[in-house]
């Protein structure tokens, strides 16, 4: 199986980074973006009344309409 790009939030890191290591122990290989707003272009508004958070790829959107 390949996946091209995957993306992980969670409250606490160490949750992150324990699932990242449980994968690379089973032998996949993953690269680790510190900003989640450069992964693929996406921008990242949350609205603070209701704590939605929104991916957005402006770029994308832009370049197919």
């Amino acid at each position: 199986m390949y996946v091209d790009d995957l993306l992980f939030w969670a409250k606490d890191d160490g949750i992150i980074d324990h699932v990242a290591a449980q994968l690379r122990d089973l032998g996949v290989d993953l690269e680790q973006e510190h900003d989640a707003a450069e992964f693929l272009g996406v921008s990242l508004e949350q609205d603070a009344s209701t704590e939605i958070l929104e991916m957005m790829q402006d770029g994308l959107i832009d370049c197919i309409i």
